[in-house]
């Protein structure tokens, strides 16, 4: 199942923010999680990371403190 998530994020919304609906809470993080381990393991796993490092890496900055 999220498999055919992930195949209709790429289909529909390629270079868009998509919005997910699952059933519970448990359920969003369970998909998130699986969504992020698909991203790692891919070729390309800033594919869905459309803002500039420069940004990212500041925004870190602030978690980390």
């Amino acid at each position: 199942m999220l498999y055919m998530c992930i195949l209709a994020i790429k289909l529909h919304s390629p270079e868009k923010p998509a919005l997910v609906f699952v059933s519970s809470r448990r359920q969003t993080r369970l998909t998130a999680l699986d969504l992020i381990a698909f991203l790692a393991a891919d070729d390309n796993p800033k594919q869905w990371l459309h803002m500039p490092e420069s940004e990212v890496s500041s925004l870190f900055g602030l978690f980390s403190s």
